[in-house]
């Protein structure tokens, strides 16, 4: 089949992606026990397509995988006095069928939670606080050709804090640490190019280990 002839059966068969998304959210905000609060939830569902055209020697074929996706979306504010907390996570239930497959299998790369806490005490005098941020597990896009298992990436946590004094008007001294831990691990995931019984390895990005900086702001 010549890559023209391929382009027009493609073509006679209507490549159309669509996208069926439907949101459901709740809003609202007030007090409790002398605190102000504020909540965000959204509820989300999601099938999609995604169909192309790809040439090859003999002329070309469609690709055609199916996407779905279920989850929850969260942000909330708290602030009591001087004390505040800022919370977001998304839950993503994602899942995929390829081309010529029969039965939707999670999708890669994508952590099934992602989420974040930031509490924050400020006075005039100093502020200090500290965010916990990460994701769980999520799969490799590689696979073990022999058995057909897949790589899972482990869910990471990552832990950032500040503190910042006020000595005397408009001046201002602060100190931020990120990953204080040091933790070794990657926002998104992994690529595994190998994979052996004594060693592996890998692509990706990783996330910057222990770092600090200090600042001094003058206001005038």
């Amino acid at each position: 089949m010549s890559p023209a002839t391929a382009a027009k059966i493609a073509l006679s068969q209507e490549i159309i992606d669509f996208v069926k998304q439907q949101e459901v959210g709740l809003k609202r905000r007030g007090e409790v026990g002398g605190a102000r609060y504020t909540v965000e939830a959204t509820l989300f569902r999601a099938r999609f397509a995604q169909n192309t055209f790809e040439l090859d020697q003999s002329g070309g074929y469609i690709v055609s995988n199916k996407y779905k996706s279920y989850g929850l979306e969260w942000f909330g504010t708290l602030r009591w006095g001087n004390f505040s907390l800022v919370t977001n996570a998304t839950y993503s239930n994602s899942k995929k069928k390829p081309t010529g497959a029969t039965n939707f299998e999670r999708a890669e790369k994508l952590p099934r939670l992602t989420y974040a806490i930031m509490p924050t005490y400020d006075t005039k005098l100093f502020s200090l606080g500290f965010s916990v941020s990460g994701q769980t597990n999520s799969l490799a896009r590689n696979f073990d050709a022999e058995t057909g298992q897949r790589y899972i990436i482990p869910g990471q946590t990552y832990v950032n804090g500040f503190v910042k004094v006020r000595p005397m008007e408009n001046l201002e001294l602060g100190v931020n640490v990120s990953n204080i831990f040091n933790t070794l691990g990657y926002r998104g995931s992994a690529d595994i190019l190998e994979l052996t019984d004594t060693t592996g390895v890998i692509q990706n990005s990783a996330v910057l280990g222990r770092t600090a900086t200090a600042s001094v702001k003058l206001n005038f």
